[in-house]
């Protein structure tokens, strides 16, 4: 499987955090894309058995065509490449390439507190997870006090406090409930993860 974020901002070290919770769950986990090491190149060295984190850009997504991970997250959508690609409508159409292809077996993670991220859950057919740090859900990740959650299936999974996370600012939150979202379902152990987020940093 290939768990795959992007957005404008947060995408490394999101993707560098997530790397290291599906190491958790996966005995061989590659982690490559736009971060710096290609992509093919870490699937091919973790083989079958194993999963790949891939950091996407929108420049890599522009020219993709039958790219199809099974969870996607999006962290956030503002005019920073506004110039290469032409609008800001043009970005965001070569963003959402990346759930193109989900059904509703496929997992989309998205920021709630970023309007033109939001607005695409009414375009996915994913099954959508939104994280936040203003907002409460019945299923995604957000901030319940000064707590990182995860809420799923009726449950409340408590993370570690925002003291507590290894990276520092708001804008770290953001980054650690996305990657918390996406290997929790993936299937990581929420307890593991926990100690991941604390030590990350």
């Amino acid at each position: 499987p290939i768990y795959a974020v992007t957005g404008t901002n947060g995408k490394t070290t999101t993707v560098t955090l997530l790397g290291l919770l599906m190491e958790t769950l996966y005995d061989k986990v590659g982690v490559g894309g736009n971060i710096g090491t290609p992509l093919c190149d870490e699937v091919l060295r973790v083989g079958s058995e194993g999963c790949t984190v891939a950091e996407i850009s929108s420049y890599q997504l522009e020219a993709s065509e039958g790219f199809n991970p099974h969870i996607a997250a999006i962290l956030n959508v503002t005019p920073d490449h506004v110039v290469r690609h032409g609008s800001i409508e043009v970005y965001q159409a070569c963003k959402e390439k990346i759930f193109a292809h989900h059904t509703k077996d496929d997992f989309l993670v998205l920021n709630y507190d970023n309007d033109r991220t939001r607005s695409m859950a009414e375009r996915a057919e994913s099954t959508v997870f939104f994280f936040s740090r203003s907002e409460r859900f019945m299923e995604g990740a957000f901030l319940n006090g000064d707590m990182l959650v995860i809420a799923s299936g009726g449950k409340q999974y408590d993370l570690c406090t925002v003291d507590e996370l290894g990276i520092k600012g708001a804008h770290n939150v953001e980054n650690a409930l996305a990657a918390s979202a996406v290997a929790f379902l993936a299937g990581a152990d929420p307890q593991k993860m926990a100690a991941v987020l604390k030590s990350f940093g």
